[in-house]
């Protein structure tokens, strides 16, 4: 699928595919963006090391986001995942500047 060919998030919703979250879909064992169809690894790694990653300081974010450095003493960032195929962001996380990326969904392939 191109990324002409990308599909909204109602059609995503509406459709037969089975989806783990808006744009993260599973398809014969692995991960997929359910907005294009980019393969994302097996359903037994951490999708987000296939996915583009966007890192940014949070007090860049806005005036909304408080910044952390009056809480903390550690340097907090602000990482958005996207899919490589049609840039859709797929997964967030907020972290230590040096924290691995952290895989928050496990999926048994023998269950699937």
């Amino acid at each position: 699928m191109s990324t002409n060919d990308a599909r909204s998030i109602e059609e995503v919703r509406d459709g037969d595919d089975r989806t783990v979250g808006d744009y993260l879909a599973v398809e014969d064992g692995s991960f997929a963006c359910a907005k294009c169809g980019h393969d994302l690894g097996p359903v037994d790694g951490n999708y987000k090391e296939h996915l583009a990653l966007r890192e940014r300081d949070v007090e860049d974010l806005g005036d909304l986001w408080i910044d952390p450095s009056i809480l903390l003493d550690e340097d907090i960032v602000f990482r958005e995942f996207l899919c490589p195929g049609c840039a859709t962001r797929l997964a967030t996380e907020s972290c230590r500047r040096d924290d691995p990326i952290v895989n928050g969904l496990r999926l048994d392939p023998e269950t699937l």
